[in-house]
Formats: structure tokens, C-alpha cells, sequence
């Protein structure tokens, strides 16, 4: 069992966790036109490690996503990522994707659906991303168990990471193993959506240039060797989740993905607030400072209010548990949230003008981290179609 938070352990620990980000991750990204080195980015992993920030599989603690029971820890996780990103979005996403990885592998081993025994050198990643959206509006099915005839190839093909279906995977380069769903099941059966367990060397993986932002990772696109499969590989695990246990499993890890990816793009629309409104009353035009012009301060006041209304969504959010019930609030969530992010976060760069695309300014950066942060595990669009089959299947 983990330990319960109180109000005042959570301003402690947000306390930690800003002395961290200030004192550990702030100076290594001190130049936001130069890429930190793997190097650097390997030692603030082990360190998130070493201050209890990331608990393990088998640990005990007060790390992120250590339960989605409680709602001050989620609380705290969604704070503490909003906190780091706002330092660096690609260190909190990696911190944020270890956890969601080691919350998986926990709830795993509660169930008896899979036991995986870490050692020390393995470095657990995971990928919730499939193919085609949100595959249509099977997924949504799925999760209310409503799925029919024709929902099960739609959810294969999602999930399916065979030799011609390529997935996105974003971590850095250190990950040993990946953690992943695939469907289970036939037509005539309910598909379950198990968790497979694959070792980094007997996957095919490439590394992609980066299309958007979260430049401090790889990003890596993996698919299986054709003749690999969960029987007839030792490198492989499969969990053996009821149908009951799939959904809701599979639904919790989608919703912390969610929260997470949010709190990380609200963390980084903070920073292009801060660097916006500092500069605007540093920058000299007129013979005034640029923030007592009318048009600055609306592009100041739209950044703020963006990042005030999405605060106000998310922190909603935590005041319930992460379960079934939440799935339609938090994937509401998220829809309204990203676009308001990332126009914020253009806002904010317009007020340094053809400056603000210049990377030593560090505002071309965050509009890039928020688009690339929009577009994974649904876009606005796709999680629109599946809020409205998730409305349908009530």
C-alpha cells in the first residue's frame, strides 16, 4: 500500500520538487538553442530515482502516478509535472512516461497478470500509441464494453505493431524494455486488450528526426520482426487480464496519459508566459516599454488566460479519483485544453516579434513541445469523435 498524502505533505513535496527542478534540471538547460547531451539527461533519470520522484515497480513511495486511488497524489504528480516542464516539457514527459511505465507493472502484478522482476540496468519504456487515431470509434466501445462484429479489426489494426504497422515511441535513448497493449481475442469473443512486455533488442526500431519539439528524446519507431510473436519468444510476456480487467487497466493508463500530456503542455505555456511578460517589460519601443502598448498586453492577457482556464479544467480533474467513471471528464479535458495551450503559447511568442522564432529566445521551442505534446495519444479531433461514442454508449 502506498502511503496517503495530507495537504501538508503536498506542499512539502511540491517544495522538493521545486528545489530539484531549480537547483538539478534548470541550470542544464540554461541555452535553450543548444541540446543538452544524453549524458546529462541520463543523470537527472537517476536522480529522479535516487528522491523518491519516480517510484520503481516494487518500491513504496510518494512518486508520481504511484496510485490513482487517491486524489492529493494525483494531485501532486499533475503539480510536479506542470513544475518540471515548465523547466524542460522533454525531461517531464520522460519522467511522467518511467512512472506511468512502473504504475503499469504494479497494477500488473496485483492483478496476477504478469510479473516482470526488474534489475537494476532495466529501464522500462511504454507505448499507448496506436495507429488511425483513436481507432475510429471502436476504442470508445471497447472501453464501455459495447464492442461489435466490426470493432474488432478496427482495435487490431489500432494496437497492432506488426512487420508493416510502425508505432511512435518518444524516450530517451537508455530504454531497455517496452511495455505495450495488443488485442487478444476473434470475432467471436470479447477482444482484450493485454499488455505485452518486449525486450529492446529483439524489436525493430529506428530513429526518426524530430517533425515538432521534445528534442531531448528520441524518437524512435518500432515495429515487431514478422516472425515474433508472444508464443514463440522468450524475450516476450504477455498478461492475462479478463476483459474486465483490460478495460479498465487500459482506461486508467490512457487517462494518466492524458493528465500527464496536458500538465506537461500547461507547465510549458507557464515558462512562455514568464519569458513573454519579462521581456515585454525589458523591450524598449516608442519610448516606452513594449508592455504599456495595447496590442502587447492582449497577447499577454490571451497567454494568461489560457494557461488560467486550462488550470482551472485540470485541477478540476484531480479532485476524483482516475478510474472508469472519469474516462468522458478527462478525455473532455484534454480536448478543450491543448488547442487553448498551444494558441497561448503563440501568443506568447508574438510579443517578441521575429524574435520569437529565433531559437536563442526559446519561444519557437515551446510552441514546437506544445504541438508535438497536441498531437500524441489523440488529437482534438480524434478525441472528439471517441468523447461522442463514449456519449452514445451509455
Amino acid at each position: 500500500m502506498f502511503q496517503s498524502l495530507s495537504q501538508t505533505d503536498i506542499v512539502s513535496l511540491n517544495d522538493h520538487v521545486e528545489r530539484f527542478s531549480e537547483g538539478a534540471i534548470a541550470p542544464k538547460f540554461s541555452q535553450p538553442e543548444t541540446l543538452i547531451s544524453s549524458d546529462n539527461i541520463e543523470q537527472l533519470i537517476n536522480s529522479a530515482f535516487e528522491q523518491g520522484l519516480i517510484s520503481a515497480e516494487c518500491s513504496e513511495g510518494m512518486g508520481l502516478w504511484v496510485t490513482t486511488e487517491d486524489p492529493l497524489q494525483i494531485q501532486f504528480s499533475c503539480q510536479a509535472l506542470r513544475k518540471i516542464a515548465s523547466i524542460n516539457p522533454g525531461i517531464a514527459y520522460q519522467f511522467h512516461q518511467l512512472a506511468l511505465s512502473f504504475y503499469l507493472l504494479r497494477e500488473l502484478k496485483k492483478t496476477g497478470a504478469m510479473d516482470i522482476v526488474l534489475g537494476g540496468e532495466e529501464q522500462p519504456a511504454v507505448s499507448l500509441q496506436g495507429h488511425f487515431g483513436l481507432a475510429r470509434y471502436s476504442l470508445a466501445r471497447f472501453l464501455k464494453g459495447a464492442t461489435n462484429s466490426e470493432d474488432y479489426d478496427l482495435l487490431s489494426d489500432y494496437f497492432g505493431h506488426g512487420a508493416s504497422q510502425q508505432s511512435t515511441l518518444f524516450a530517451h535513448r537508455s530504454w531497455t524494455h517496452l511495455l505495450t497493449p495488443v488485442v487478444v481475442g476473434d470475432h467471436s469473443s470479447d477482444a482484450t486488450i493485454q499488455f505485452e512486455w518486449l525486450d529492446r533488442a529483439n524489436l525493430i526500431h529506428c530513429t526518426e528526426g524530430h517533425g515538432h519539439g521534445l528534442n531531448e528524446l528520441g524518437h524512435y519507431l518500432w515495429h515487431r520482426p514478422s516472425n515474433q510473436t508472444s508464443s514463440n519468444s522468450e524475450a516476450m510476456q504477455c498478461s492475462t487480464l479478463s476483459p474486465a480487467q483490460s478495460r479498465s487497466l487500459y482506461s486508467r493508463a490512457l487517462q494518466i496519459q492524458w493528465m500527464g500530456l496536458s500538465n506537461i503542455a500547461l507547465g510549458t505555456l507557464e515558462h512562455a508566459y514568464t519569458l513573454a511578460n519579462d521581456y515585454s517589460a525589458l523591450r524598449v519601443q516608442g519610448g516606452c516599454t513594449i508592455n504599456q502598448h495595447a496590442a502587447v498586453r492582449n497577447l499577454l492577457m490571451d497567454a494568461k488566460s489560457a494557461y488560467s482556464t486550462t488550470h482551472s479544467l485540470i485541477e478540476l480533474a484531480c479532485q476524483f479519483p482516475i478510474n472508469e467513471s472519469s474516462l468522458a471528464d478527462i478525455s473532455n479535458i484534454r480536448m478543450k485544453a491543448h488547442p487553448m495551450i498551444c494558441q497561448g503559447a503563440n501568443q506568447a511568442l508574438q510579443v517578441f516579434g521575429g524574435m520569437g522564432y529565433m531559437q536563442d529566445a526559446g519561444l519557437e521551442k515551446v510552441v514546437r513541445d506544445c504541438t508535438q505534446l497536441r498531437l500524441m495519444n489523440g488529437t482534438p479531433m480524434e478525441l472528439s469523435l471517441f468523447i461522442s461514442e463514449l456519449e452514445q454508449c451509455r
